[in-house]
């Protein structure tokens, strides 16, 4: 898991850049989720869950 703010663009803000990008190395792939998860587990059988509390 990397977080990511994307590069500036060329009024110092951010462009629309992943928030958060998921690497699986078992299989070389990466993927993005929708939001940018607030917990991440790692449970007994190497599964990485994620997920976000955001106050709704």
């Amino acid at each position: 898991m990397t977080w990511a703010d994307g590069p500036p663009d060329h009024d110092g803000g951010r462009r629309d850049a992943p928030s958060a990008i998921v690497h699986d190395l078992a299989v070389g792939k990466t993927f993005a989720p929708e939001a940018r998860p607030t917990r991440l587990l790692l449970d007994r059988k190497a599964r990485l869950w994620l997920g976000g509390d955001y106050g709704e």
